[in-house]
């Protein structure tokens, strides 16, 4: 793991420090883990370093798979009910948020150019 310790900017005292924490609370971390986006998609590497066993591992994951689906599905009946008040308010945010992302584009398009004419002066 040391070879590659630099390119996860990862010292190998930070990766025995994650191997003792996932194997204190790996069941809560994957069952946890299954409920945060994003977060829900990796949290499969580290049971697999860690070689946690399946069983429990499919365990953990089906409970917390089922209760996100079970808070989305939840979460789309009581805002389907409500559709045009939802509508109502996420219209605003969506397009700050599409400003937000303009903007931040922009500025690393910005960025990458100035670093590309410095690179180019070298």
């Amino acid at each position: 793991m040391d070879r590659h310790s630099k390119w996860l900017t990862l010292s190998s005292k930070d990766i025995d420090k994650s191997k003792q924490w996932f194997s204190k609370y790996g069941g809560a971390v994957v069952f946890l883990g299954r409920l945060i986006p994003t977060i829900r998609t990796y949290i499969s590497i580290p049971a697999g370093i860690e070689e946690m066993p399946l069983l429990p591992f499919l365990l953990y994951s089906i409970v917390g798979m089922i209760l996100w689906v079970g808070l989305l599905a939840y979460a789309g009946y009581v805002l389907g009910q409500n559709y045009y008040l939802v509508k109502k308010f996420l219209d605003p945010v969506a397009l700050v948020a599409i400003a937000i992302i303009v903007i931040a584009f922009g500025i690393w398009l910005m960025h990458r150019k100035r670093k590309q004419e410095r690179n180019n002066q070298r």
